[in-house]
């Protein structure tokens, strides 16, 4: 009768256990303990705030039913951090940001990872890139001008950028090869550094999303002189696109965008969960402020939709990449 007694309780516990275990993906009780969220880039940049400003969001939507722990794993431009989400376990519990540095890594042939190696999950952002320089500059202050300036005088303007290959890089050489001219390129360790070497005079220009420059633009000390975007900015009405000003010739669209994302293979019910609920944060009026608050363009893209834009963008990515030595 005793050993029946153990036994029964035995089958209990591993009954209990293997319950336990299978809280998770099935039955709708995802998530059974915390999140975990690589960002790539240090705290405070841009793909770290835009992140941020979903994942508090969507855990007000759920009344805290959700616990995402954010670890920023920095390095060789941001590829660490990716490549640590794909190798990550495909359960659902280890989620992260990827960007537009993911596609230029691939189109380069740094990593062996490809965008198959992940499921995009929400947009956060997909902001276009600007012509940013001082105020004070005698040489120009329209784009027209700058323009002018550079072709009159070859390898004269000192432009920031974040290292070879990497978008702010990327702009700056695409703008080069659209209008025939030649930079004197410096390479900080971000666009923040940028905008700080712009105001102490260290360079004149950098190719930038807004949001690094907004208290400089703000404070009148910068100028965004034009935008590499088909329409203007909300933020920045006053600032002419690059085609609006010299033709449909000089089509010259480049936007950094940033995503929540999840390794490939996890779970489809599992992404479906995540995908309803980022979508959800998406739309709330809360998540807008925050993102126009940090000078970020608000947008809605998740899903089908996503995936869509994130497909025309390593098309357009492949074809620049393979125009631009490095």
């Amino acid at each position: 009768m005793r050993l029946k007694k153990v036994i029964a309780l035995a089958t209990m516990s591993v009954l209990l256990i293997s319950s336990l275990a299978g809280c998770g993906s099935k039955g709708g009780s995802y998530p059974g303990k915390n999140v975990n969220v690589i960002v790539p880039f240090g705290a405070g940049g841009n793909t770290d705030m835009s992140i941020r400003a979903l994942l508090n969001t969507a855990t007000e939507q759920v009344d805290d039913a959700y616990t995402f722990v954010v670890e920023n794993k920095t390095g060789d431009g941001g590829l660490i951090g990716m490549e640590a989400l794909a190798n990550s376990d495909a359960d659902g519990y280890t989620l992260g940001a990827t960007c537009i540095d993911l596609m230029l890594h691939i189109c380069f042939g740094r990593t062996e990872k490809t965008m198959d190696d992940f499921i995009p999950i929400a947009a956060t952002m997909a902001d276009p890139y600007a012509l940013v320089v001082s105020s004070s500059s005698p040489n120009y202050s329209t784009l027209e001008e700058f323009v002018e300036y550079a072709k009159a005088n070859p390898g004269t303007i000192k432009v920031g950028d974040s290292g070879a290959g990497a978008a702010p890089n990327i702009a700056a050489k695409a703008f080069e090869m659209y209008f025939g001219v030649t930079f004197d390129i410096y390479t900080y360790d971000g666009s923040a550094d940028c905008i700080t070497a712009i105001e102490s005079g260290e360079i004149d220009a950098t190719f930038t999303q807004p949001s690094p420059a907004v208290a400089s633009l703000k404070a009148g000390t910068l100028s965004m002189l034009g935008v590499l975007s088909n329409d203007r900015l909300s933020g920045f009405p006053d600032c002419p696109t690059v085609k609006e000003t010299f033709g449909d010739e000089y089509d010259l669209v480049m936007m950094g965008w940033v995503a929540l994302t999840a390794p490939a293979g996890t779970p489809d019910d599992v992404v479906k969960t995540l995908n309803e609920l980022m979508g959800k944060a998406l739309e709330t009026d809360e998540y807008k402020e925050q993102i126009e608050s940090l000078g970020m363009e608000y947008m809605v893209l998740y899903g089908d939709e996503l995936n869509t834009f994130l497909d025309e963008q390593m098309k357009f990515y492949e074809e620049v990449c393979a125009t631009i030595e490095l």
